[in-house]
């Protein structure tokens, strides 16, 4: 070797370099190896775990109306059954029960002349509708499970499993003074009963434009209509007008109790009143006026 570095003088500079790169990559795989992570046997023992582990099962269940409406019933019926006046007072609505002037002490002979009480009843099908003042509103059909009775129970639903009952078709009634004035005409509303197949209001219109208005411009039968929620309308059944025109001279005022008869839940509850052939003196022009009352 020594006699090739002689006869070879650049071979000398070849060893040197080939022996600095050796070196280099030693010391770079030294560092590699001192630097790397070491293995995570925590981690490998959470996994290990995790595949050992034996995990529930979640199961989402869907809830239907049908099923809320069943769960209501049963609980419903059970009470009425039992014959607990207090447990029974507790759920019909309070408004129901001033509406047939029934008491505390007379709710069970009312009952049982329903003929709800302590009996065996079921619940067959239902009809459901939306009401912007109370709630949810199931028309429910009850019967014997020989078919012997039948009937129609309302459950009021506010929020879940909260709720109400009654018969009759009462929905409910607000003694609370509504006002609203469009086109200097005025409506007042004192009262507003609503049952499932009348909605009976107590209102007051007064003139407070400054001029003459007149009522009925048209000459029709009636000029009060309900607009239900589906957008019909019904007319008023009891009688104002009968044809006739209704000058309303500045200040004054009529009191109607109007009533309204609907065919049923699935047809609509009352949304707004609607004044028809309202003409005005002073722009002399006519229009129908809608006065929102749910």
């Amino acid at each position: 070797m020594i006699d090739e570095i002689k006869e070879n003088p650049k071979l000398v500079i070849i060893l040197l370099i080939t022996g600095v790169v050796a070196v280099i990559i030693f010391a770079i795989f030294m560092l590699v190896l001192v630097w790397s992570p070491k293995p995570n046997t925590r981690n490998t023992d959470i996994t290990n775990q995790n595949i050992n582990m034996k995990l529930g099962n979640y199961v989402t269940k869907y809830v239907t109306e049908k099923d809320v409406v069943e769960k209501y019933c049963k609980n419903i019926l059970n009470t009425f059954s039992g014959g607990d006046v207090n447990l029974i007072n507790n759920i019909m609505l309070p408004e129901y029960l001033t509406f047939r002037g029934i008491d505390k002490s007379g709710l069970k002979d009312a009952l049982k002349q329903k003929g709800v009480l302590e009996k065996i009843l079921k619940f067959t099908d239902y009809k459901v509708t939306y009401h912007p003042k109370y709630g949810k509103i199931f028309e429910v059909n009850i019967a014997t499970y020989d078919n012997t009775y039948n009937d129609k129970m309302l459950i009021i639903e506010k929020s879940p499993n909260d709720y109400k009952v009654s018969f009759d078709g009462f929905i409910g009634q607000d003694n609370n003074i509504k006002s609203m004035t469009i086109d200097g005409l005025k409506l007042d509303i004192s009262e507003m009963k609503e049952l499932s197949t009348i909605t009976s209001i107590k209102l007051t219109l007064t003139n407070v434009s400054g001029h003459n208005i007149i009522i009925n411009k048209e000459n029709n039968y009636e000029n009060i209509y309900l607009k239900l929620t589906t957008n019909s309308e019904v007319r008023m059944s009891s009688t104002w007008l009968a044809g006739e025109t209704k000058e309303l001279t500045n200040g004054y005022v009529v009191n109607l109790n109007s009533e309204f008869v609907t065919t049923g839940l699935t047809n609509g509850l009352g949304k707004s009143i609607v004044i028809k052939n309202v003409y005005d003196a002073l722009a002399k022009e006519t229009k129908d006026i809608e006065f929102l009352i749910n």
